[in-house]
């Protein structure tokens, strides 16, 4: 679409407009309302991260972070009202914590009002990775969460801390637990270890929860579901299963959605015994196209052993279960790949954490894995480069790059974002394990025709000595400027005695005159309304060179993380108002892609959603089709406005079909 003949329903829809700082305002709605928005532009900028929790309202001592391994924390927008939130999940008998957006990037805790604190049905039980995901179509998102009862006794173990708590959000915003009604109060997570045979001699519960991730893998708009589960090395035993794939399908008997345990018919089919060469201790999963034919993959890390990616073949169906798609058995072609995450046959490595992103924009996904990185380790983290997609080949650059060694430690969280806008995806890492050894780690992007290269960029704020967990990326005041979420399970602030979240800001040295910025966020019809699994392109026509970058939307990410499933780019140094902007969106559903063309000026500064409702969408209540959309179209038809009122062919003259159109598009309400 080109701008002023914006002419399907895909269309750059409501639009934010924030002021510096953390104050905000919203503009109206259309795609030139940008313009006055877009900052002054310089060829560098400046930044540091400062920890602003205490005064945004996430005070210390609130957050209790669960025993063990790691710790997660998911962002997104809950409550669709253009602000970031997030929830924290906490250690057995301390209520979770979800930190509502109150709209200005100040944030107050209301887990207990909305029904998701964990301690609803009286005990806490322990909760460890959470999840955002809309499972059941209504456009609203439902929130998961997960423990287990690792390093318990072996007669302790608390088999209802690992059941997989489902909240549904209902039309008022508050959450209703769904888990039994869709299956998944009674998923084991824990009999199949080995500890539990008879004569294994453990006194422990070693099973630990490794991740979650959300995608839709049959390619019915629903989205699936995959567990990663570390089994603690040495213990395992060729009956476990460290992975679960839970496929999302119609219930026959309430005509609403449950999960369904589709593992070893997808991932081992016809094994009886499944084995660790066909499974593993897992930590993060994430699920991508990676090899582009329009079916999602799952991609899961090991500890001690190779990492897996499964490829997707497609579904097919049971005569008995007409409409059911189940999964056609998924080869696992990691080391065809170059994915196995081990630089030398049989040599079996710590992998934790896992980021996405095109690290030297050439349009190639890049994939981080995080690993235990310390002073005298055989083992090292990866960056592995994509190569070519067809076929799919990666290439472990770490050591050109510059993102392994000494300086890093016993990693697990790590994010790829732009955290100058620049164009170039910065680099992310926390890192600890038993105690606060570690400190996290800020690589800064400097790749050039030579290769990818990054180098660290120190901020004190967050380059403490902590015991690092997860670490994330969000706008969270809207300033254009990515911000920071950061789960520390031990802080040496107390002597290692309390954990925290910290949150930091990304405060800009620049000034009025910063890099500019846009935020895509792409809407679909269907049930996978929040289009996780879309790719976001975008490219910048300049004068002395051309700059592209793309984006995922991801449902489960970093170690046991989750980011909103909107795009953020910088557009880069040097960057005039009249340079040309291409966006470009492919959607998860293998719909055509959707094109957005306009100017710098015109664009950039805002957050856009782009999707079906959109070319309506157009007063508020934002997401809703109504009588007040229909108005403010005859408003805008009668005034002339094109950009809003041309809705039907012939293009570029207001007639009777753009009426008809519109009338059309109310009626149906927003898909």
């Amino acid at each position: 679409m080109k701008l002023g003949d914006l002419r399907t329903p895909n269309r750059v829809g409501r639009t934010f407009c924030p002021t510096r700082g953390w104050a905000h305002r919203l503009c109206s709605v259309g795609v030139g309302v940008a313009v006055g928005c877009v900052p002054s532009l310089v060829l560098g900028q400046g930044f540091t991260l400062v920890d602003v929790g205490p005064e945004v309202g996430v005070p210390r001592g609130e957050y209790f972070a669960p025993p063990v391994m790691t710790a997660g924390i998911a962002a997104v927008d809950v409550d669709g009202d253009g602000w970031i939130d997030f929830f924290v999940p906490c250690a057995e008998g301390k209520p979770d914590l979800l930190y509502m957006n109150n709209g200005d990037g100040t944030f107050t805790e209301m887990a207990r009002e909305l029904g998701v604190s964990g301690m609803e049905r009286g005990e806490k039980p322990r909760s460890r990775v959470p999840l955002f995901f809309d499972f059941d179509g209504d456009r609203r998102l439902d929130l998961l969460v997960i423990g287990d009862s690792s390093m318990t006794g072996i007669a302790d173990i608390r088999y209802d801390w690992t059941f997989p708590r489902l909240y549904r959000q209902l039309p008022n915003g508050r959450f209703e637990d769904v888990s039994e009604a869709v299956g998944l109060a009674d998923l084991d997570l824990v009999s199949d270890h080995a500890a539990l045979l008879p004569g294994s001699g453990a006194t422990l519960y070693p099973r630990h929860l490794g991740s979650v991730a959300a995608g839709d893998l049959n390619g019915d708009g629903y989205l699936d579901l995959v567990i990663g589960l570390w089994q603690s090395v040495g213990t395992n035993h060729p009956k476990e299963i460290g992975a679960r794939v839970l496929l999302n399908v119609p219930d026959p008997e309430t005509g609403g959605r449950r999960f369904e345990d589709v593992t070893i018919a997808t991932l081992a089919p016809g094994v009886p015994d499944p084995g660790i060469s066909r499974f593993g201790s897992f930590w993060q999963i994430v699920i991508h196209d990676f090899d582009g034919d329009g079916l999602m993959d799952i991609y899961g890390v090991c500890d001690m052993g190779p990492n897996r990616l499964w490829l997707n073949r497609g579904t097919f169906e049971e005569p008995s279960r007409p409409g059911v798609r189940l999964l056609r058995p998924m080869p696992n072609a990691a080391a065809a790949a170059g994915m196995t995450g081990m630089d030398r046959p049989f040599m079996p490595e710590p992998d934790m954490g896992v980021a996405l992103g095109d690290c030297n924009n050439n349009g190639l996904l890049d994939v981080y894995i995080t690993k235990i990185d310390v002073p005298g380790s055989p083992t090292h983290n990866d960056l592995l480069v994509c190569q070519t997609r067809s076929p799919l080949l990666y290439a472990n650059r770490a050591v050109e790059a510059g993102v392994m060694g000494s300086r890093f430690g016993f990693g697990w969280g790590t994010t790829f974002q732009d955290l100058d806008n620049d164009g170039w995806i910065d680099l992310l890492v926390t890192n600890g394990f038993t105690e606060c050894s570690d400190r996290p780690v800020l690589m800064m992007n400097r790749t050039s025709a030579e290769g990818v290269r990054f180098v660290e960029h120190p901020v004190p704020d967050f380059n403490r000595i902590e015991r690092g967990a997860t670490v994330i990326g969000a706008d969270l005041d809207r300033d254009g400027h990515v911000d920071i979420l950061h789960t520390i399970m031990m802080t040496a602030e107390s002597s290692c005695t309390e954990s925290i979240v910290q949150v930091l800001r990304n405060v800009p040295e620049c000034g009025s005159d910063c890099n500019p910025w846009i935020v895509i966020q792409p809407r679909m019809a269907g049930p996978n309304y929040f289009a996780i699994g879309a790719v976001v392109r975008v490219r910048v026509e300049r004068a002395s060179d051309t700059l592209s970058m793309m984006r995922l939307l991801t449902a489960g990410i970093s170690m046991a993380g989750q980011e909103p499933a909107e795009a953020h780019f910088g557009l880069g140094r040097g960057t005039l108002p009249t340079d040309r902007l291409v966006i470009t969106i492919e959607w998860p559903n293998g719909s055509s892609p959707t094109m957005i063309e306009g100017t710098v000026g015109d664009l950039a500064g805002a957050v856009h959603t782009v999707g079906p409702c959109s070319v309506m969408d157009i007063d508020g209540e934002h997401g809703v089709l109504n009588f007040f959309d229909l108005l403010a179209f005859l408003n805008a038809f009668q005034a002339g406005n094109m950009l809003v009122a041309d809705l039907a062919e012939p293009y570029g003259v207001l007639d009777y079909a753009d009426l008809l159109e519109a009338i059309e598009l109310v009626r149906r309400g927003c898909p």
